[in-house]
């Protein structure tokens, strides 16, 4: 086989190792499946401070409402999804946020994603926090 030759059957198995890790990455990483991630139901919390209605809302729903924000919606998970705002169903104002339901004493709060020394999800009623136990010891409190 010729130099040109070569080039050609590297160039294929660089494609479809690419073209493969691609694909791999999909299956596990799809946002759109609805047997990736989390599963049961969305806490959501109003912070409209005359409401405060804690809720829920399917996970399909929650998808809708993320599909319907744009094309980026779906790519907002985690912590980025703090930033969209969704419509209450008892007050009616676009103020209610993805939230935390303590497993313990069940508050339904907002998590703190600010740059703090301590867990995210530490509820701020019992002081419980889930990946505090999930992860070892408590971070230290400036």
């Amino acid at each position: 086989m010729d130099d040109s030759g070569k080039k050609r059957v590297m160039v294929a198995i660089v494609v479809i190792c690419l073209v493969a890790a691609g694909v791999i990455t999909f299956i596990f990483n799809n946002p759109f499946s609805s047997s990736s991630g989390p599963k049961g139901p969305v806490q959501m919390l109003c912070v409209n401070p005359d409401c405060g209605y804690a809720f829920e809302i399917s996970r399909n729903e929650y998808r809708k409402q993320m599909m319907e924000k744009g094309p980026m919606g779906p790519m907002m998970m985690g912590p980025m999804t703090a930033l969209h705002a969704f419509t209450c169903p008892k007050c009616g104002k676009k103020s209610a946020y993805v939230a935390t339901k303590c497993p313990k004493c069940g508050k339904v709060f907002i998590p703190n994603y600010s740059i703090t020394d301590d867990y995210p999800d530490r509820c701020p009623e019992c002081g419980y926090s889930a990946m505090e136990e999930r992860y070892g010891k408590r971070k230290k409190a400036k």
